[in-house]
């Protein structure tokens, strides 16, 4: 989630992991985010680090954790990006 509440993703195929390489590499983003889910996140975070952004992943439960504790987990998904974004402001991975 960018600073304007837009997000982000891609899908793993032709051409998909080029997607937000392209669109994130001219914006130079501080970090970005990858949540850990199911699997195809550590392709998307090696394309990602590969083309030199800045990137980290983050583990759902944690993340769920420590949203919770403040009392921002959204209703049921909790992979929200606004929350994923609190999470990584708040913890900075």
């Amino acid at each position: 989630m960018r600073a304007d509440g837009t997000t982000l993703g891609c899908t793993i195929g032709l051409g998909g992991l080029a997607y937000p390489v392209n669109r994130l590499k001219p914006q130079w983003p501080k970090r970005v985010i990858v949540e850990v889910s199911g699997g195809y996140e550590d392709i998307v975070a090696a394309r990602l680090g590969q083309a030199g952004l800045p990137v980290a992943s983050v583990n759902a439960h944690r993340v769920r954790m420590v949203v919770g504790a403040i009392g921002r987990l959204g209703k049921t998904n909790t992979r929200h990006p606004g929350v994923i974004t609190h999470f990584a402001d708040v913890i900075r991975p």
